[in-house]
């Protein structure tokens, strides 16, 4: 089984692939749209809360300055969101229930620090900690 998620980063809110996935796992198609100060679009999250996977889209002024220019554009690029985050949430260390969806690089939920270094094959450039603890983030 392929994986599901990495595919789907960068991709437009009204592409094929991003349509599909939204429909399979039961997620809102027309999210609400949050407006910056400029009254550009800013972001936009789709969740469905019962299968604990949410979508972050931001619009294209903001994703273009993070990320670059987007691979597709549909329609009008200023009216678009376009995909940055996928969050996949359903309290496994309480349920140890596996996530409905297939994680990349061969991850599974309960892998360890070492283990998830091996598995991607490079350590993160940055540690931190949040208000959900501590983190590891690289840049795939």
């Amino acid at each position: 089984m392929e994986n599901l998620i990495i595919p789907l980063l960068g991709k437009s809110l009204k592409s094929k692939e991003i349509l599909s996935f939204i429909r399979q796992y039961n997620l809102p198609a027309n999210p609400k749209i949050e407006l910056d100060y400029l009254g550009d679009i800013f972001e936009s999250k789709s969740a469905n809360e019962k299968s604990g996977i949410y979508m972050t889209f931001e619009g294209y002024k903001r994703f273009k300055y993070g990320y670059g220019e987007p691979a597709e554009i549909i329609k009008n690029p200023d009216k678009s969101l376009f995909l940055t985050e996928i969050s996949l949430e359903n309290d496994y260390t309480n349920n140890k229930i596996p996530s409905i969806i297939k994680f990349p690089f061969g991850l599974i939920q309960g892998d360890d620090y070492k283990t998830v270094v091996n598995k991607i094959g490079k350590k993160p450039n940055k540690k931190g900690v949040s208000s959900y603890g501590k983190y590891y983030l690289d840049r795939i």
